[in-house]
């Protein structure tokens, strides 16, 4: 069965957005838990390769084995999931900065996935959301456990 575009670009979309979030959580709950940023930093890069190969394998599985859309997924997945990763490290450790890039990438983000259907303003707002709830939920699991210890 040949792939269509819409396939890989829903992969795409797919990926770029849960690498994202998945991304942000990890920093957020790392700050929250006071690591170094060299370990969020190794925290953070096994997480983006290890999800994305889960999410690039499982997109994969659900269309039926056809390779373009998992490696889309998995390709998407790493790349944007490692700008909050590297927008920490490279403020060295300021999560303000990670927030407000991590927004603006999920408002892009959000821009692609519902643009088509329910408008710009809404896919982003959908979109970001999500971000920040995952994110915050994130850094206040991992600062009660983070407390708890101390």
């Amino acid at each position: 069965m040949p792939v269509r575009w819409t396939d890989v670009r829903r992969s795409i979309i797919l990926g770029g957005i849960d690498g994202t979030i998945t991304s942000f959580a990890v920093v957020a709950a790392g700050d929250a838990a006071a690591l170094a940023v060299e370990a969020v930093l190794a925290v953070g890069v096994a997480s983006v390769v290890a999800d994305g190969f889960s999410m690039g394998v499982s997109e994969y599985v659900s269309v039926g084995g056809a390779l373009a859309p998992g490696l889309a997924c998995f390709v998407s997945f790493v790349l944007c999931g490692t700008v909050p990763i590297a927008v920490y490290v490279a403020t060295s450790g300021v999560l303000l900065s990670c927030v407000f890039f991590g927004l603006a990438e999920l408002l892009a983000l959000g821009v692609l996935t519902e643009a088509p259907r329910r408008g710009v303003l809404v896919g982003s707002l959908v979109t970001t959301g999500l971000g920040a709830a995952a994110g915050a939920i994130a850094y206040a699991v991992a600062l009660l456990a983070h407390e708890r210890q101390a």
